[in-house]
């Protein structure tokens, strides 16, 4: 009887009849349906009327007239690469065998040949074939599935009037990360983020499933809470059950009222979306989500919040750990892959999971937010021993976002920002560790410049920064140096809430 996965047809290729007949006969006891053809001639035109497709291996001797085995199997594998190919030859000829593997034939049997050898040998071969028809098959299923998720994420953002924009790139061909808008009528819509589990065909369909699962909610008048805890419930009792994840889903969904200036956020397990306002500062306090949905009973409370007009920005994990990797912010990482979906393709650093990345605009009608947000994080005052590091993160993150942005720019902009953080580190931190000082940089397109803010929670200080720096320049006072080298590097500058808040501009040079 054929073993499973040897099931298949076989072309054997030999001058020599007696040969022929013995192959025939051993491989049809196999289980084999067989094809012989006396001469490469003979074998080309059987493949060319019934295909490659149509068998699993060839088995080819290498000495015959007119064209020898080797060019055979040659020929058969440009036309077709998932086709295995074995080639007899006679015992001990080792330069042959190695100029065969070398031009992709995957085995050889000595002539006169033992059965076990042949049957080895095809038994192997056909395996091979099939494994690599099933990649190919897979391979182009993945592109069409791969193809569709990209129309759709292109018309999700549409029906918003260009106020979203997506960028994706899965880490297979296909993958579980996917975004959908759904429209609610009168300037209300939700934008619904989801990461399956996996990275393959299987968790595309998944992903696809639970999204049409939540618009069929919404349809219905579901509130966001409804949504998660049905597929949460969905996920524990049909998927995950006897205490094992088979899939999990994390998932973030913001309802938006633009004309009520309020949004409606829950997140499970990814990270925490960022609003930032009309200037381009970033909300750095975002409530943190809970695990991912089909692992607890427990969900988060859905946060009720107002917003000012500006822009909310979200991400997959995916885009998190890049970042990490890279050694950038994550948010200097969104904005240029909203300018430059291709960026990933440039980066030193693959990404190791599915991305996927959104800036969605919460402006009036007609307008658009003045600044792009592209660093955004919070230190205590142990994160002074670090400075150097943190410098060098600041840079890494404005060359990614700004790829042209000069190097002049680049050294105000770095010595501002290291000069400020250590400023509020010292004298606004202190040494307690509930106070945190808050570095923040947005790029203004419109005036083509930097925005830099850096703020802490401490008690401030009440001193006139002129006076002080007329004072400074006749009597050499070394205090505060710091602020008045930010003060002349900058266009405006401002301080303000008592002293603990700096806000700086920096115009913005490029090089060609």
């Amino acid at each position: 009887m054929p073993r499973d996965h040897s099931a298949g047809r076989l072309l054997v290729v030999d001058d020599d009849s007696a040969t022929l007949r013995i192959c025939d006969t051993l491989l049809r006891k196999e289980g084999y349906r067989v094809a012989v053809a006396c001469s490469a001639a003979e074998a080309r035109h059987i493949v060319a009327v019934e295909g490659t497709a149509a068998f699993a291996a060839v088995l080819s001797d290498f000495r015959m007239p007119t064209e020898d085995g080797l060019s055979l199997l040659s020929h058969l594998r440009s036309i077709d690469p998932s086709l295995s190919t074995i080639l007899m030859t006679a015992e001990g000829e080792k330069d042959l065998v190695a100029q065969a593997m070398r031009e992709g034939v995957n085995s050889y049997v000595d002539k006169p040949f033992a059965p076990k050898a042949v049957r080895d040998a095809v038994l192997a071969a056909v395996a091979a074939t099939h494994r690599q028809r099933q990649l190919r098959h897979d391979a182009s299923s993945a592109r069409a599935v791969a193809a569709t998720q990209r129309l759709l994420l292109g018309r999700e953002a549409a029906k918003l009037g260009g106020r979203l924009r997506l960028s994706s790139r899965a880490h297979a061909r296909a993958g579980g990360d996917f975004a959908s808008v759904f429209g609610l009528g009168d300037d209300r819509f939700v934008v619904f983020v989801t990461d399956v589990s996996g990275h393959d065909l299987r968790a595309a369909y998944h992903s696809v499933y639970l999204q049409g699962v939540a618009r069929g909610l919404l349809a219905e008048g579901a509130d966001l809470v409804q949504v998660f805890t049905h597929l949460n419930r969905l996920l524990l009792d049909e998927w995950n059950t006897r205490g094992r994840i088979e899939l999990s889903l994390a998932a973030c969904a913001v309802a938006i009222d633009l004309r009520a200036q309020t949004s409606q956020l829950i997140n499970c397990g990814l990270p925490c979306p960022r609003f930032s306002n009309n200037e381009g500062w970033s909300d750095v306090t975002s409530e943190n989500g809970s695990s991912p949905l089909g692992w607890f009973d427990e969900l988060p409370v859905m946060v009720s919040r107002p917003f000012a007009h500006g822009r909310l920005q979200f991400w997959s994990d995916g885009l998190d750990d890049l970042a990490e990797r890279l050694g950038v912010s994550p948010l200097a990482l969104n904005h240029r892959l909203q300018d430059e979906p291709s960026v990933l393709d440039l980066l030193p650093i693959s990404a190791a999971d599915d991305i996927i990345a959104a800036s969605l605009d919460l402006s009036p009608s007609g307008s658009s937010p003045a600044g792009f947000p592209l660093i955004a994080e919070s230190y205590s005052k142990p994160a002074r021993d670090r400075i150097d590091d943190i410098q060098r993160y600041y840079e890494h993150s404005l060359r990614l976002a700004l790829p042209t942005l000069a190097e002049t720019t680049m050294v105000d902009a770095l010595l501002c920002l290291r000069e400020g953080l250590l400023n509020a580190l010292d004298h606004g931190c202190g040494d307690d560790p509930a106070v945190l000082a808050t570095v923040q940089v947005a790029f203004a397109p419109a005036s083509q410049s930097l925005l830099l803010c850096i703020s802490d929670t401490g008690a401030g200080h009440q001193f006139d920064l002129g006076n002080h720096e007329v004072a400074a320049a006749c009597d050499l006072l070394t205090s505060h140096r710091g602020l008045i080298m930010m003060k002349n590097l900058s266009q405006n500058f401002t301080i303000t809430s008592g002293g603990s808040r700096v806000t700086m501009e920096i115009p913005v040079a490029l090089e060609s």
